[in-house]
């Protein structure tokens, strides 16, 4: 994703992507859209990916990975 653009334009473009694939019948799981979209971000949110990745053993959600950027982002701000 693009350097200076807004995280939350870019969550916003991400949730784009994924209502169109469903238009075009693309069926992904909750997990796989959670796992590419923290693919997406920034290298410096590396530590961010990593504990978002690796702090528990349950699987991690769309939702869930949505709503800590958004709070990560207001914390920085």
């Amino acid at each position: 994703m693009a350097e200076k653009r807004i995280l939350s334009d870019q969550i916003a473009d991400f949730n784009k992507i994924l209502d169109d694939l469903v238009k075009l019948e693309v069926n992904m799981e909750d997990e796989e859209k959670a796992l590419m979209l923290l693919n997406e971000l920034l290298s410096n949110y590396e530590h961010f990916k990593d504990v978002m990745l690796f702090r528990r053993d349950q699987t991690i959600t769309l939702e869930e990975v949505q709503s800590s950027i958004r709070t990560k982002e207001m914390q920085r701000k």
